[in-house]
């Protein structure tokens, strides 16, 4: 199943691509706002390659571990420990891709210019605590190893 999502992502990530748009005035959109949140955007995308790596290596510590010791082994501080950074790296590839698939540009007809500003911003937030969990799965990842 996991060979499908990065291609799947890269789909997404073509969807998510910018387009010139108007704000609610009628004038050129906030794109300092805008543009940095799809940057930030981006940026997490590029990173989720590395979260899907990494939960195919603790994949295979596991495996190994469980193949090459008794079965008493997979209960030790290490196979919990890999067990506990599998989980941490999944919930931040979810996160992301939850986001992404929630994600819709703003009607920019319906929405005052300071409604547009809040989208954005509150699209800013998301992407920041998205950051925050991909750095903390990674960080462990590279701790384990």
């Amino acid at each position: 199943m996991r060979r499908f999502l990065l291609p799947g992502s890269l789909a997404l990530l073509l969807a998510c691509q910018s387009t010139p748009e108007q704000s609610p005035t009628g004038g050129p959109a906030p794109e300092n706002t805008r543009a940095a949140v799809l940057q930030h955007h981006d940026a997490l995308m590029a990173r989720l390659n590395g979260l899907v790596q990494e939960q195919l290596r603790s994949k295979g510590q596991l495996k190994t571990l469980a193949r090459d010791t008794a079965p008493e082994a997979l209960r030790r501080p290490e196979a919990r420990r890999l067990r506990r950074l599998l989980g941490g790296l999944r919930a931040a590839e979810e996160a992301m891709m939850t986001w992404m698939h929630q994600y819709q540009e703003p009607d920019t007809a319906r929405l005052t210019a300071h409604q547009y500003e809040d989208f954005w911003a509150t699209e800013a937030e998301e992407l920041r605590a998205l950051d925050r969990l991909m750095s903390q799965a990674l960080d462990s990842a590279r701790t384990v190893r």
